[in-house]
Parts: structure tokens; sequence; C-alpha cells
């Protein structure tokens, strides 16, 4: 676990640095400078190919994080696995793009009636999903080599920096709203040449086109079985996750989605230590499962669902708490203020997820992963079912509260099938002590009333939360890596003051 807090504590530094300009963009510039009808094509034409990614890069993700570990003593093998991979996915796409063109008109005739715009942008979506299918192979790559530094660096930091200047461009009118949607699949493929010539500088890694001489008919089999079966997995998991704003565009119209996206921007906050913790710690729960290392397994999964259920409860009451006085500052907030009850319910979501830890990672990386296409699948047909009895009758709250459900009844299916299989499960009494503590300090913070100058009270408020929290947390030693963290700040505090 230590390899996991030094590169996770790196990474999390990247990404407060990326939340601070994230916000700054969504929270400002975007509801500033566009309108909502824009902000809502900008983001549904980056989350409509974040939904069908899964589907262009043929299952390649998984399999890379299933099966490097077995080659990751023979450097050859491995440079032919990423070959390999790398076609694979090329492949993948150049037949989704052919077949998405085909049956183009009903893929995008969902948009018709409430967002008729967005079908223009098909072919942008497509060049998207294309520069993503291959970052994410590349990207995959690098983490299995417990290289995530780099890769976080570029997703938190520099594409958030880069979609700045981009909107800076488009205030002083050097590009329009159409171009501004073609800078920021620039700023996607500016990410991709970037991790390119990090992996192969910092791994030594080399293309071999002859990969078929290094892998048996017997090799490739299972790979490729693996990377089909988890395609459709994959596919469940991200419709989940993405389908509920595709179906608030089209079923209510753009304008909704531009209040819904902000909302859902501010909750993702919360879910951000669980993407880096998982980065990392996926290519180490490989590698305990290729050696059958149950200890190990066990030890991952409940430190794993205990730390990031600390962070993320902090980050949520931090959320909540301030949510007032940061629709405050939001330009135009009669307008986006309607989405208050969404950050609400999609970070106790986000939350409840980070609390049951690698169980999804769990299924997936081991002989059990076949399962992993019922849970989603099922999940993904709850999900869409949700959304469309909920929307209707409660608007974008109603797609809000079809996604806390959908995470809710999916962790717990996983957390049921993993505890049944592998004899373990990760909560303890310190999950109980953590959650009488957090929801104390989040009712007091709720009920202080509120200074007028809203900067102070965001200082105050969230300086408060945070000492009384983690003061907490480290009194009643929680976890012990949060209070080896704590002290070496401490320590580290002290000898510069």
């Amino acid at each position: 676990m230590g390899i996991v807090i030094r590169q996770s504590s790196w990474s999390l530094l990247l990404s407060f640095a990326g939340i601070v300009m994230g916000y700054v963009n969504v929270l400002y510039l975007y509801p500033s400078y566009f309108s909502a009808n824009e902000i809502g094509i900008a983001r549904v034409i980056q989350d409509f190919a974040m939904l069908l990614v899964p589907f262009a890069q043929l299952g390649t993700r998984a399999s890379i994080i299933r099966f490097f570990p077995s080659m990751q003593n023979d450097s050859k093998k491995k440079e032919a696995f990423f070959t390999m991979m790398l076609f694979m996915a090329v492949c993948g796409f150049i037949i989704f793009a052919v077949i998405s063109y085909l049956i183009k008109e009903p893929l995008t005739g969902i948009f018709i009636a409430k967002s008729p715009e967005v079908p223009q942008y098909f072919l942008l979506v497509l060049l998207l999903i294309s520069i993503m299918v291959v970052h994410n192979v590349i990207s995959d790559f690098a983490r299995s080599n417990l290289e995530i530094v780099m890769p976080n660096f570029l997703k938190e930091v520099l594409l958030r920096l880069l979609t700045t200047v981009s909107i800076g461009l488009y205030i002083i009118e050097w590009v329009n709203f159409d171009q501004f949607l073609y800078c920021i699949v620039g700023i996607y493929f500016i990410n991709l040449i970037i991790l390119s010539i990090y992996l192969f500088s910092k791994t030594s890694t080399q293309f071999r086109f002859d990969f078929y001489k290094s892998f048996s008919i017997q090799d490739i089999k299972p790979i490729f079985t693996y990377g089909m079966f988890t395609l459709l997995g994959t596919g469940g998991a991200i419709i989940v996750t993405k389908v509920d704003i595709v179906m608030v565009t089209s079923m209510l119209g753009t304008f909704e989605t531009g209040v819904y996206a902000t909302a859902f921007y501010m909750a993702v906050i919360i879910e951000i230590p669980r993407r880096i913790v998982t980065q990392i710690s996926a290519p180490l729960l490989s590698r305990y499962l290729e050696s059958g290392n149950s200890k190990d397994i066990s030890e991952l999964y409940t430190k794993s669902s205990l730390n990031l259920f600390i962070i993320g409860f902090l980050f949520f009451i931090g959320l909540w708490a301030n949510l007032d006085n940061i629709y405050y500052y939001i330009p135009n907030n009669e307008i986006y203020a309607a989405g208050k009850w969404v950050v609400v319910i999609i970070g106790i979501g986000k939350l409840i997820d980070m609390s049951f830890g690698l169980n999804g990672e769990i299924i997936v990386l081991s002989k059990y992963y076949k399962v992993n296409i019922i849970l989603t699948g099922f999940l993904a047909f709850i999900t869409i079912g949700s959304n469309l009895v909920l929307i209707p009758l409660y608007g974008f709250t109603g797609a809000a509260v079809g996604t806390l459900l959908s995470l809710v009844l999916f962790n717990l299916l996983k957390f049921l099938f993993v505890k049944a299989k592998f004899k373990i499960q990760p909560f303890r009494v310190n999950h109980i002590k953590l959650l009488i503590i957090g929801t104390g300090i989040l009712i007091t913070a709720l009920l202080i009333p509120s200074f007028e100058k809203k900067w102070m009270d965001i200082i105050l408020r969230s300086g408060a939360i945070t000492l009384l929290y983690v003061g907490l947390v480290w009194g009643l030693k929680l976890s012990d890596e949060i209070v080896e963290t704590i002290q070496k700040i401490g320590s580290r505090l002290k000898s510069i003051f």
C-alpha cells in the first residue's frame, strides 16, 4: 500500500490544482461567456464520445491491466503485447466508425426532438473517440508500469489549462463556438502526443510490429476472450456514469444539460481520490490475483475502502456545507442554482461508491470477470429504465436520483458477490465510527448561520470542518495510512516554522 500512498499523494496534489482550474472554467468562465445551451452541447459531445469509447476499443483497457503482470519480466514480450493491444484498439475503432456511420440516423435520432443541433457534431464525436481509444491504451500501459503521475498531470491539469486558453480564444473572438469545440478535441490530441513521448522515453518502450511472433493462438485466445467479455462489462459501467447527460439532452434539451452538467461537475470532486487510488491499485491487485495472494487482496480491499471513505466524506461535507456560497459566485446563478440538489444527490452516490472500495476491480481482474457482464448489463438496464421514468417526472433531478439508485444497487451486488466468492468484505468498525463523525460534523456545519461575506464564510466554514474532521480521524486513529500522512505533514510544517 506504500506505493499507492506515495503516487496517490502526488496525483492528489495534481488533482487539486486541476480542481481549481476546472472550477474556474466550469463555474465562472463557461457561465459568463457561454449560454447554457452551448455548455450543454460542449458537455454532451464529450460525454457521448466517452459513452461510446468502450465499444470501439475492444476491451483492450481491461486486457492490459489483467495480462500485463504475467509479462512484466520479459521486456520484448511486453512491447509485443503493447503493440498488439494498440493494433486491436485501432482496428476496433475502424470497425466501430464504419458501423456508426452506417447507423448514423438512428444513433443520433434520439436528439432530434429536444436537441436538434447535436447530430451535426457526429463526425466531431467520432474524431474524439479515435483520440480517446489510442490515449486509453497508452495511458493504461503507463499505469501498468505504475506510472500514474504524468497521466494524471495531463488529465487533471494540462487538459483544464488548455481548456482555459481555448475559452480565452473564444472570449476575444479569435474562434467561434464550432471552432472552440474543435479546440477541445485538439486538446485531447495534444495530451495524447505528450503522453506517448513520455511513455516511450520513460520506459524505453518500442513498437514491435511482428508482435504476432511472440504469441501463439493459445496465448491470444484468452486475451481476446477476456477483452470481449470486459467490453460488455465496461460498456455497461460507462452507460451508468455517462448516459444521464445523454438522456437529459435527448429528453429535456441542451439548456437543461448545461445546468445539470455544471452541478454534476461540482459533485465529481468527491470521487477524484477514487480514480487516483484505483489507477495505481488495479495493477497491484492484478498481481495479487495472479499470484493468489488472498491476504494482500483482502488488505488492499479494506484499506482502499476505508481511506477512500475518509477522504471522500471530507470532500462531501465541505461541498454540501459551502453549496450556497459556491452558487453565489457563479455568473447567472439564478439559472444554475436549480441544480443544487443534483450536487447533493450525485455527491451521496459518489461517496457510497467510494466506500465500497475495489469491489468492481476484484471481479473484473479475477477469473469471475464474466460475472461483471451480467451485473453491469442488469445495472445499465436499471439506469436507463429509471431515467426514462424519473426524468419526465422530476427533470434533471430525476436523472440524479436514477444515478444514485444505480450506484447503490451496483455496489451492493458487487459487494455480495465478492463476499460470497472471496470470503472477504471491506467494512470494519472504523467505517461506522467515521459515518457517525462525518454525519455529526455535516449536520453541525449546515446548522451554523452563514456570514454575510461569502468568501469569509467559505474560508472559516471549510477551515473549521477540516480541522475538526482531520483532528478526530487522527485522534481516533481510524486509518494507519491517513494518520501517518497527517504526522508527516505536521513534521514538515514544524521544520518550516
